[in-house]
């Protein structure tokens, strides 16, 4: 074990700690189907992302980074005929990621992650909660002289399966965000 880590501490240069706040979208899909039922159900929260990255340089083009993008969002909506909220949706997730970038953080590139992910999104409408594998694409962009992220992110839920094996039971969550890097 020793022997590995001090071969890992010639392949890897350095390592600096980015961070970036952005706006995302979670998408809960859940669904429950037997031979008397079939229900689906989305439920859609937007939100607040912070972008907390590890990031250790590989070689010029490529770097490995840990990251955290943790959310929490709201959404509200009215009924114009009684004054009264009709619905509201909350949101809150924490997924940790292993992300290649290719190419440097600090410039325009492209990047795959995969980790674990857990969420949550609470509805007037339906709820859901998904814990289970995350996967992940995006890439950073120059826009205006400035580097913004995107990202899109799908999780596995594997929680919520029905103990009856008449019963299927599926949780997953998709995710579309933006971010902006502090400190380039």
């Amino acid at each position: 074990m020793g022997l590995a880590f001090i071969a890992m501490t010639g392949i890897v240069k350095g390592q600096e700690y980015y961070h970036a706040f952005g706006l995302q979208a979670n998408l809960g899909l859940s669904s429950v189907k037997s031979d008397l039922i079939s229900e689906s159900n989305v439920v859609f929260v937007p939100g607040v992302i912070y972008k907390a990255s590890l990031a250790f340089e590989i070689n010029r083009d490529m770097n490995f980074a840990i990251s955290a993008y943790p959310f929490l969002g709201m959404m509200g909506s009215l009924n114009s005929q009684q004054g009264a909220s009709a619905g509201t949706s909350i949101g809150a997730e924490l997924p940790i990621l292993g992300e290649v970038y290719f190419g440097d953080l600090d410039d325009p590139c492209f990047f795959v992650g995969a980790g674990i992910n857990f969420s949550t999104i609470r509805s007037t409408y339906g709820s859901s909660t998904v814990v289970g594998p995350q996967i992940e694409v995006g890439g950073q962009f120059e826009f205006r002289d400035q580097i913004i992220g995107a990202r899109l992110a799908y999780t596995y839920g594997l929680n919520g399966k029905s103990e009856d094996p008449t019963i299927s039971v599926s949780n997953n969550m998709v995710n579309v965000g933006i971010f902006y890097p502090i400190g380039l």
